[in-house]
């Protein structure tokens, strides 16, 4: 590929004026993770706005990234007291990550045994693929690839094994050939402690 021909990034100059500097300095931690800055350049762009670290840690927690966000922040120069609070939000999500990679190792296995095959995908399993690290991307469920035919199979398992399903008791009065072409998968929750959030996909998006 002709390097010219490469689309150049958009000035970060321009981030902040559409989108404010708080972004501005997300998008420049991203960069430098990805090594497209540098962590000299977030610390001007620190410089010019020390208000902004509650701003930008609330936008890395809603957009769910705030490992790769807070890891470059702790390079900066941004005060003590703030890295703190920042150390502490990263090892609250290392906890939470390796208990969600400890249940759907553990869900996994136990399909297994009944001759069930899933596959985990998104979250921690892409973390753990595309970081090489479990605690970069923030997760909140188990997401698993399942063959459609084996969904009555992994009713009884689950429920068994402490979980609910909300729609449970009507999928016997459901056509399973109609739920198959108007849903993309089937969820459940553990209510007790520690909660866990599994959905069973046999497609990756809903059809409407």
């Amino acid at each position: 590929m002709n390097p010219e021909s490469k689309r150049s990034a958009i000035p970060i100059s321009a981030v902040a004026d559409q989108y404010g500097i708080d972004m501005a300095i997300v998008i420049k931690a991203c960069r430098v993770h990805f090594g497209t800055a540098s962590i000299h350049d977030l610390n001007q762009l620190l410089n010019t706005a020390p208000e902004a670290h509650s701003r930008v840690a609330l936008l890395s927690r809603l957009h769910r990234i705030r490992p790769v966000v807070y890891r470059v922040l702790l390079e900066t120069t941004i005060p003590t007291q703030i890295k703190e609070q920042l150390k502490n939000e990263l090892h609250a999500i290392t906890l939470h990550n390796f208990a969600i990679a400890q249940e759907t190792q553990r869900i996994v296995n136990q399909l297994q045994a009944h001759d069930i095959v899933v596959i985990p995908y998104k979250g921690v399993a892409f973390s753990s693929e595309f970081y090489g690290d479990i605690s970069m991307r923030e997760s909140s469920d188990i997401d698993l690839i399942i063959n459609p035919n084996d969904i009555d199979k992994v009713l009884p398992i689950l429920i068994e094994d402490g979980y609910e399903c909300h729609y449970a008791k009507s999928l016997a009065r459901i056509d399973r050939n109609k739920l198959l072409e108007q849903q993309k998968d089937i969820c459940f929750d553990k209510k007790s402690e520690p909660r866990f959030h599994v959905e069973f996909h046999w497609r990756i998006t809903h059809p409407n």
